[in-house]
């Protein structure tokens, strides 16, 4: 797969991504599935405190930890188009 939830749920998360992910899909557009998968059995619904959220550069093959603003940028749009 190349979208897998792990974790408690993880089973319902990953069917969540695989109907959703596709091996196109832009980055920005790939965080906030992430987000989306998370609040689908996350008691908070409306925080982003919760979510940590990490990239991996395709070029510099770097990891880099999204900081709070970023993933707060994210989860709104994951409310907002839920569904």
């Amino acid at each position: 797969f190349n979208a897998v939830a792990i974790g408690s749920g993880n089973d319902q998360v990953t069917e969540f991504l695989e109907k959703h992910y596709t091996d196109d899909i832009s980055l920005d557009d790939a965080c906030v599935l992430a987000a989306k998968s998370i609040y689908l059995l996350s008691e908070d619904k409306e925080g982003a405190t919760h979510i940590k959220i990490a990239v991996i550069d395709s070029k510099e093959k770097r990891m880099r930890r999204l900081n709070d603003d970023e993933i707060e940028k994210y989860a709104a749009k994951a409310r907002e188009n839920r569904g």
